[in-house]
């Protein structure tokens, strides 16, 4: 019996590279949180009213188990949009106000989809900086910019080029181990986030 040959060593990214798409994602949220700041909000009707009625349940003492505000008391964890199990929604739980975290919501997502396209641009062959613009232009294209007014497709417009970058290492000649973790998790938040229609 012959001897087996070692799988090749999976291609490294460039030195720097992960940082590099981290500054990406930092620098769109700073940017799109300066409206925030200037008293300004977002639209996004059912995603606002998503958070309010999490916030009212919150306060009245409902806890998570039952919602007064919304679906007449129905359990907010059936609620599909109420993203119950999705850590975004966790860290904007203590936002007072629901419009702010509305907003915050879709400046995260904003900061998660510049993040993810630059990876799915590096993933497709593309040199640092190229990836790096690709991130940038996502992040400010018309076509996502639009999706700010519907809650239900910002998720999915910040997670599916994760899911995207991960199937091409998973798929490649050389497979990257991380790319079958990379769909599972963008998948995973896709569902998380609660928003269907953009799943």
């Amino acid at each position: 019996m012959g001897a087996m040959t070692p799988l090749p060593s999976e291609p490294s990214a460039p030195p720097g590279a992960q940082h590099d798409r981290l500054i990406l994602g930092l620098a769109v949220f700073s940017v799109f949180s300066v409206p925030l700041l200037l008293g300004l909000r977002y639209g996004g009707l059912d995603h606002s009213l998503v958070h309010l009625g999490i916030q009212c349940a919150l306060r009245a003492g409902d806890g998570l188990a039952l919602d007064a505000a919304m679906g007449g008391g129905s359990p907010l964890l059936a609620e599909p949009q109420s993203g119950v199990a999705y850590p975004i929604t966790w860290l904007l739980w203590p936002v007072s106000n629901a419009e702010v975290a509305a907003s915050l919501w879709t400046v995260v997502h904003l900061a998660v989809g510049a993040w993810s396209a630059a990876l799915l641009g590096a993933r497709s062959g593309l040199s640092r900086s190229g990836a790096l613009a690709l991130g940038a232009a996502y992040a400010l294209s018309g076509t996502v910019l639009n999706l700010i007014l519907h809650g239900a497709y910002i998720s999915g417009a910040a997670w599916t080029p994760l899911v995207w970058a991960g199937a091409i290492g998973t798929f490649a000649r050389v497979p990257r181990r991380r790319g079958p973790v990379e769909v599972a998790v963008g998948l995973g938040m896709l569902l998380l986030a609660g928003e269907l229609q953009g799943f």
